[in-house]
């Protein structure tokens, strides 16, 4: 496992806190979905009965918050998301810079470096500072602004 930038709380849900009767295997593609049945400690005392959830994963995420301070403004992208269409909002959603921290050993901060280039064109040249307020957030002090040229369009 990576090391991280960020550490949970230290009023985090424990194992002590958890008993997880069954993971169910229920999809496995560019997500998961499991159904678990776990039981856990009531403040009141005892234990909860069992209960089932389907639980969606997506793996683990880093978002940017990237600062351009020559114009004193933030930096975000425009994605095509089919989820946000097939609920009824444009596809094309603003953002930050973003991505999933789906390769084998590579490290929050190698996520949002790769990411800032892959999806804005930006070099990270500055650091990056975990945002004590969120687990995945990044903020980037300096970067360099050195945009891809945009790509011709296919005239009609």
């Amino acid at each position: 496992m990576n090391q991280s930038l960020f550490q949970l709380s230290s009023s985090a849900v424990n194992d002590d806190d958890l008993k997880i009767v069954r993971r169910k295997p229920l999809y496995r593609g560019h997500f998961r979905l499991d159904l678990y049945r776990f039981r856990h400690r009531l403040h009141a005392g005892g234990w909860s009965k069992i209960i089932g959830r389907e639980i969606f994963d997506r793996g683990n995420a880093v978002a940017l918050l990237l600062y351009d301070p020559d114009r004193d403004t933030v930096v975000l992208v425009e994605q095509f998301r089919l989820p946000a269409m097939l609920g009824g909002a444009p596809a094309w959603q603003i953002e930050p810079v973003a991505g999933l921290l789906d390769q084998e050993g590579e490290s929050e901060e190698a996520v949002a470096r790769r990411e800032a280039q892959e999806e804005a064109g930006l070099t990270i040249t500055g650091e990056l500072i975990p945002d004590r307020a969120g687990r995945a957030l990044l903020r980037a002090g300096r970067f360099a602004a050195r945009r891809r040229r945009p790509r011709p369009r296919r005239g009609g």
